[in-house]
């Protein structure tokens, strides 16, 4: 069944693992990693109704378990349930410290879809705090600060993030002291890039 499930899989791979991993449900009804793999055959499939209820499921019996809730919280989503995927993005936000690199892209997704400012802040900040939020991430943290008012914790974040810079940071940083009238200061990071590249981003401020 996790060959048929490959993210080349045809959907008749995709419809006869699902019918392989009934099959094990239908025998061994209280085994969870089934239906995780069954879900993910029919949200490939389309079927995001029937995954989430297996996830739902997998959730109620065994608690806490970061995928589960990520993915689960993502289908509430895309299923309109926002309410559904704030609470559970409440708890993830309870087991950061258990979240690993590859998790933390997709829950800060989620996370920017469902939860309120104050929780999504203090999600981003505990991830700041533990050295475990990315370029991305960080930028992210850097907007939603300037969106509230912190305009000090996000030129801290600025200037942090254009000490390693790329054309997104660059754009974004210069951006934001434009906005804070520091056309100086946005100049001189507009700098940080090439010739052509500073003559494309001038433009922004022009």
């Amino acid at each position: 069944a996790r060959r048929l499930l490959a993210k080349s899989s045809t959907q008749n791979d995709l419809a006869e693992a699902a019918r392989i991993l009934n099959f094990v449900i239908d025998h061994s009804p209280n085994r969870v990693e089934p239906r995780v793999l069954l879900a993910a055959a029919q949200q490939q499939m389309g079927n995001n109704l029937e995954a989430r209820s297996n996830l739902r499921w997998v959730n109620e019996k065994k608690p806490g378990d970061l995928g589960v809730c990520l993915a689960l919280a993502q289908l509430e989503i895309d299923l309109g349930n926002d309410i559904g995927a704030r609470d559970l993005m409440k708890e993830v936000v309870k087991l950061t410290k258990q979240m690993t690199k590859e998790q933390i892209p997709p829950a800060i997704e989620i996370a920017k879809n469902c939860l309120e400012v104050q929780d999504l802040d203090r999600f981003l900040r505990h991830l700041y705090n533990t050295e475990k939020l990315s370029k991305k991430g960080m930028l992210v943290l850097a907007q939603l600060q300037e969106d509230i008012g912190n305009m000090g914790f996000a030129e801290q974040l600025y200037e942090e993030l254009i000490e390693a810079p790329d054309l997104i940071i660059v754009r974004h940083a210069a951006l934001f002291n434009h906005r804070k009238k520091d056309r100086q200061r946005a100049s001189d990071i507009l700098n940080l890039l090439s010739e052509t590249d500073t003559e494309d981003h001038q433009r922004v401020l022009a």
